[in-house]
This record gives structure tokens, C-alpha cells and sequence, in this order.
């Protein structure tokens, strides 16, 4: 029997070693007392997220405001992604260390990069087909926060033209960019600088938007919604994903406006019943819905499908 000590590790070496894979599956495999315990932790965190919703009061969540007070809070939103756009814009799309500033710059992992936006294209195609939906050779997709054209350089393979929105210069310089490099010929970009400016796009057959509306107030969110579904085409499809809720989550306008941090993007909610009766309200009807993570663990967020009649 071996009775010399156990080395000791430094709390480096520690995390070194629970962020390679392959040590925690033999970890995990050898020890079957921890794969029962991590389930069952896993499990009461996932029991207790979903339980969370019921603890969401949307009363609580100011959305009805004047002009006066939405053009106040799309020029905080506007000043926010101006400094991301300018100071991180990959970062700020996908909040990811890998994609920051300095490690983007690494050989290979502006593709890499790119090519993550294929798994978002890939769930709206498959929900579209579940539910019998098709498009026509002439099909005009617009994407809601297009940021860097992660996403959009791949819907450009789906549809003959795509219009990216942002509110962020820095974000669509680097989207223009992209587009150049990759020889995307049927995208182009668009600088939204008020809210006024939503009202006015003109028809299209396909609204495309995820982790984007979720950046705005509700106020701002509710707005958008329903200027974009309004001129969404007769027979348009609407592919869209917000936060509708969180146990602790509250709106008050003021609060907001006295609290706002410049440098740094924010979470909010649209509750569920507001998103509901903008479908309605809009002449849509919704196709589909499901639960996703694209908000977080700690808060309701859904993907929808609509289609406008």
C-alpha cells in the first residue's frame, strides 16, 4: 500500500482541471456518488428556475409611455450599443470571453465566430418546417439587430435579400465588413437613430430576431414589436425571441432612467400577455412557441413563430 501524501494543488491547477473535458468524464466515470450528486443539484436547479415563473408579477412592468419618454429611453439604449459597438463588438453580440476584443484576434477565430450563427438559422428553418412553412424565391427577410452579421451572412444563403437593423455604427462597420469579405451580395445594413424610423420600413416577408429585443426596455420592446409586425407582409412569417418574465424581475421608468450604466448592455422583460396581445393586435396568429435559454438560466425566455393573415 502506498502511503505517501496526495500532492497538493495549486487553485489554478484546480481550475485547470474542471475545464478539461476529458478529466471530468474519467472524474465523473470513477465516481459515481458525484454523477449522482451533480444530477440532483442539476435537477433542483432546473425544478426551481421553472417554478420561478409563477413568482413573475407583469403588473409590475411599465410599458405604456409617452413619445417624449420612449425617444428618452431608445437615445440611453442607442448610447450603450454606440460604446459596444465602438469598444467590442463581437463581445457584445456573443458574451463570451473567447469573443472578446483580444482573443477574437487569435488565427481562425473570426470564422469560428461566423460560423455560430448556423445553429440559430438551423432552429428557425426547423420550426418553419414542423409547421408547413415555405418561402418563395422572391423572399424579403428582414433581421432585427443584425449587430455584426453573425447571422445574417447565413440568411443571405436562405432568402434573396436581407436588411439587417442595428442601432450600433460600430456593429454594422464591422457586419459591412464581413459581408465584403465573404463576397454576401444580397445583404445590406441599416442604422436605426430613432424610434420614428421603425414605423417607417415598408413590407417585408420575414422578420427574423433573436437575443436582440431582450436589450430593451419593455416600453422600447413593446414598440418595435408591433411597428414590425404591423408591416410585416400578408402571409409573413415573424421569427422572434424575448424575455417574458423573471421571479425578480420589475420595470419602473424612472428607476431605469436614474440607474442606466452607459458601457453596458441590459436584460429586460416583455411579459408574455403584452407579446400575446401585440400578435393579436397586429393581425397576426401565432404558429408556434417554445421555451429557450437564449436570456439565461434565471429567466423566462420564449422563441415565437407568427404569421401575419
Amino acid at each position: 500500500m502506498n502511503d505517501s501524501p496526495l500532492p497538493t494543488l495549486s487553485s489554478d491547477q484546480v481550475l485547470a482541471l474542471a475545464q478539461n473535458p476529458e478529466f471530468c468524464a474519467q472524474l465523473l466515470a470513477l465516481s459515481p456518488v458525484l454523477t449522482a450528486q451533480i444530477k440532483k443539484q442539476t435537477s433542483d436547479l432546473v425544478n426551481s428556475h421553472l417554478q420561478s415563473g409563477a413568482d413573475f408579477d407583469g403588473r409590475q412592468v411599465e410599458v405604456d409611455v409617452d413619445e417624449a419618454t420612449l425617444n428618452t429611453l431608445f437615445s440611453v439604449i442607442a448610447e450603450q450599443w454606440r460604446h459596444l459597438g465602438a469598444t467590442k463588438p463581437h463581445f457584445s453580440v456573443l458574451s463570451i470571453d473567447e469573443w472578446s476584443p483580444a482573443n477574437i484576434a487569435a488565427p481562425g477565430k473570426l470564422a469560428e465566430f461566423y460560423n455560430t450563427g448556423v445553429t440559430e438559422v438551423n432552429e428557425f428553418i426547423k420550426l418553419c418546417q414542423r409547421n408547413s412553412v415555405g418561402f418563395g424565391p422572391d423572399t424579403h427577410c428582414l433581421e432585427l439587430g443584425c449587430g455584426v452579421g453573425r447571422v445574417t451572412v447565413h440568411l443571405a444563403k436562405l432568402f434573396k435579400k436581407v436588411t439587417g437593423l442595428d442601432i450600433s455604427a460600430g456593429n454594422l462597420a464591422e457586419a459591412k465588413r464581413t459581408f465584403l469579405a465573404l463576397n454576401v451580395g444580397n445583404a445590406m445594413t441599416r442604422q436605426i437613430e430613432s424610434p420614428d424610423e421603425f414605423t417607417k420600413l415598408g413590407a417585408f416577408e420575414v422578420l427574423f430576431s433573436r437575443m436582440v429585443l431582450q436589450h430593451n426596455p419593455p416600453p422600447i420592446q413593446a414598440f418595435i414589436l408591433n411597428h414590425l409586425l404591423r408591416q410585416l407582409a400578408p402571409g409573413g412569417i415573424g421569427f422572434f425571441q424575448t424575455i417574458t418574465g423573471g421571479g425578480n424581475y420589475r420595470y419602473n421608468i424612472r428607476s431605469h432612467l436614474a440607474q442606466h450604466r452607459v458601457t453596458d448592455f441590459e436584460l429586460h422583460a416583455l411579459p408574455m400577455n403584452k407579446v400575446l396581445a401585440i400578435i393579436r393586435a397586429t393581425g397576426c396568429h401565432l404558429l408556434d412557441v417554445y421555451r429557450d435559454l437564449a436570456g439565461g438560466y434565471n429567466v423566462e425566455s420564449y422563441t415565437f413563430l407568427v404569421r401575419k393573415t
